[in-house]
């Protein structure tokens, strides 16, 4: 069912792919160019444009990559003797360009020093490695999937505008953009992105003559790196979708003074042999509840790799956050990490609906992810995912891990007048790069085990927080109305 070209023609799933494969590909669809892509210390998107010369030029560009100067776009390589870096293409990463006149095809690709060795300062090889110590210490993997918000906007000029419901999965002619979300969903898909759902959040705003709608897109379950890269493409073509409409785009934390913005929600799912290993009988059993610890340990330093913006905290220092203390529970929608209940009666239904069917057997259904809340798209994705497998990691090695989850377990609504009093009796999380740079400070050598975390990588997260804002912003956008509203047209973009 993957409508990804390559895979149709090759017949095969894009992690199956071969160097023959994609030679044959691009032989016989005469591929007249390729891209090659990848992530600069910036954390942005790069490409370099290839032109396809023969046959034997593909296989030696597949086989030893293409090297460039990455002085600029890996500033760290500096400090090496040569500057020289490799790009790599991974194979199964392929897929035809929808946005280019001619026919290309791209790849994302690791980075390799001039002498063949990884780049220590590229987020692809970072990710790689906390992948690889989970294995090691666990001898079990990590899923993630994902749900990305968005807001689309353009200027004013819709008669229906008043007709406009500020409800989820509105409809035309209820909300504005339906018809991009067929747009960017289609061409996702033939980029080989792997999409459970897209649909209209509502949440619409007007400012400056513009009206905004905002979206939802959520991705399937895949490994750490298919995930990071399906979200870096699905960026990407997001992007190109909105400006091909003539709209503008953002996955900015904070649209509006009155704080309505984007979240990135990350839901993890630990297994084994392809099984869960988080739910026994349907219930969260103790491999769940201290992969839960891992996070609750690590989350107010987690931040400063999933919430990188100044706006990430505007919600926190407006008094608007719904995810500023750090707790876990079932049925409270505000817990920054959390277990959704999920219906378990599917055979009953089915069957109910679907009389001419014959009935499916009963089988026992359990929740399979630990959600968790509160980062942004402002992120680097790579070291975003790092961090989450590191985070998860910690918990099977820290002592106590179980108490530990325990004591910071909610099972009550505490928005509800009634439970108000338990915030008091929890830890807030941070309320400014600053207390996020200081918290990774503190927990630095827990990101640095099992060398996946560089030193100077680490140290140049911190350096890049302490950049964004003054140590005193959270106390100056409570009180400086024109400070926000500028912060906020200043990021929209992101």
């Amino acid at each position: 069912m993957n409508i990804n070209p390559i895979s149709k023609f090759i017949k095969k799933d894009p992690k199956d792919f071969t160097k023959a494969d994609i030679v044959r590909y691009i032989e016989e669809k005469e591929v007249k160019m390729v891209q090659l892509l990848f992530v600069g210390e910036d954390g942005c998107l790069r490409k370099i444009n290839i032109n396809v010369h023969s046959k034997s030029f593909v296989d030696q560009l597949l086989t030893w990559g293409e090297m460039i100067d990455g002085s600029s776009v890996f500033p760290s390589s500096s400090r090496t003797k040569s500057t020289s870096i490799i790009l790599l293409p991974r194979l199964s990463s392929s897929f035809v360009n929808p946005f280019e006149p001619i026919h290309t095809l791209n790849f994302l690709c690791s980075v390799h020093t001039h002498s063949g060795k990884n780049l220590e300062s590229s987020s692809e090889y970072i990710l790689k490695k906390a992948d690889e110590a989970f294995r090691m210490v666990t001898g079990m993997e990590v899923r993630f999937k994902s749900e990305v918000e968005f807001y689309l906007y353009g200027k004013d000029d819709f008669d229906f505008s008043n007709q406009l419901q500020n409800r989820e999965y509105t409809i035309a002619p209820y909300s504005l953009y339906d018809r991009f979300t067929h747009e960017w969903m289609s061409k996702a898909a033939q980029c080989g992105v792997l999409i459970q759902k897209g649909y209209v959040k509502g949440n619409y705003l007007k400012k400056n003559d513009h009206l905004y709608e905002q979206h939802v897109v959520e991705l399937s379950s895949l490994s750490p790196m298919m995930a990071a890269d399906q979200l870096t493409i699905l960026k990407w073509v997001l992007k190109n979708c909105s400006h091909q409409q003539n709209l503008k785009l953002s996955f900015a934390p904070v649209v509006d003074i009155d704080g309505k913005g984007n979240d990135l929600i990350i839901h993890s799912q630990i297994v084994k042999n392809g099984k869960n290993q988080m739910f026994s009988d349907s219930k969260l059993n103790s491999i769940g509840r201290t992969a839960i610890a891992g996070y609750l340990f690590c989350t107010p330093a987690l931040t400063a790799f999933g919430n990188s913006n100044a706006l990430s905290y505007f919600k926190v220092n407006r008094s608007l956050n719904q995810y500023h203390y750090l707790f876990w529970g079932n049925e409270c929608r505000t817990a920054p990490i959390s277990i959704p209940q999920r219906c378990t009666q599917f055979e009953e239904l089915y069957n109910d609906l679907n009389i001419s069917e014959k009935p499916i057997p009963k089988k026992k259904y359990h929740t399979p992810f630990i959600t968790h809340k509160t980062s942004d798209f402002s992120s680097e994705i790579y070291l975003l995912l790092a961090a989450h497998l590191i985070s998860v990691r910690h918990g099977f090695e820290m002592e106590e891990a179980l108490k530990f989850a325990e004591s910071h377990y909610v099972d009550v609504d505490i928005n509800l007048p009634e439970y108000k009093g338990k915030y008091k009796y929890l830890v807030p999380l941070p309320s400014s790069c600053f207390e996020s740079a200081d918290e990774l400070s503190i927990q630095r050598k827990i990101f640095e085990k099992h060398a996946v975390f560089p030193t100077d990588m680490i140290d140049n997260v911190i350096r890049n927080l302490k950049k964004v804002e003054r140590s005193d912003w959270d106390k100056m956008i409570q009180r400086d109305h024109n400070l926000c509203i500028e912060l906020i047209e200043k990021n929209m973009d992101c």
